[in-house]
């Protein structure tokens, strides 16, 4: 279904829309500058943003470095360009608190998250619900989202992340299992546990392939033939 499907219509994403309460950015990037939409359930607007790609390439790139690598320190003016480039322009008709982004390119690449409003400093995760999709039809393709609260929780530990796993574990007292901590889980290991939990969460180190995105993928530790990663 995600390599041959049926693509979405504008009134099948708003009628979801409707039901789940959420709103859409959907970016087209181009080498003269970018196309972004903002959707909601009853309503649809676009917007024409000049920036060169290779322009934009180089802001991305410079906000991802500055995130990946804690001797470069966190890029707060190019956080707050994009932002005026990526989201201001839609802000004012953006009324839901959930917020799906589908981006285009190299703004795969882009943590939303991060990006930081200039008028008033507050980071885009801090206003919203932020989630990401590769296109509308995959979007609809999803399951609507139900409440873990009640759930059983997997939980895979990078040694580096351990006390963030305990954190999330503590949230499931008696209904948590923790992979890993000492030592990195193996691929093999933890996906022979996942269909039996209803929440997984994973905080181990990933790769983003920017020339072949399906080969992005998180890292486990190996086993046998198995190179360890998580696709």
């Amino acid at each position: 279904d995600l390599v041959v499907s049926k693509p979405a219509t504008l009134a099948q994403l708003q009628q979801a829309m409707r039901e789940q309460g959420f709103e859409t950015l959907m970016y087209l990037v181009d080498q003269s500058g970018l196309t972004l939409w903002h959707l909601s359930a009853d309503a649809a607007h676009i917007r024409n943003v000049f920036i060169p790609q290779s322009e934009l390439s180089d802001k991305v790139r410079a906000l991802y470095d500055s995130l990946a690598d804690r001797k470069v320190g966190f890029d707060a003016e190019t956080a707050r360009e994009l932002y005026l480039f990526l989201v201001a322009p839609a802000r004012p008709w953006i009324r839901s608190r959930r917020l799906v982004i589908i981006p285009s390119a190299e703004l795969h690449q882009v943590p939303f998250e991060a990006l930081q409003n200039p008028a008033d400093g507050r980071f885009l995760g801090e206003e919203f619900e932020l989630s990401y999709a590769s296109s509308a039809t995959v979007l609809l393709g999803m399951k609507p989202r139900r409440s873990p609260r009640d759930g059983a929780l997997l939980a895979v530990a990078d040694p580096e992340f351990k006390a963030e796993v305990d954190a999330v574990a503590a949230l499931y007292p008696g209904r948590a299992t923790i992979v890993g901590g000492a030592t990195l889980a193996t691929k093999k290991d933890v996906v022979s546990r996942l269909a039996d939990y209803d929440v997984v969460h994973l905080s181990v180190h990933g790769e983003f392939n920017g020339r072949q995105p399906l080969l992005s993928h998180l890292k486990l530790g190996p086993s046998d033939r198995d190179n360890g990663w998580l696709l």
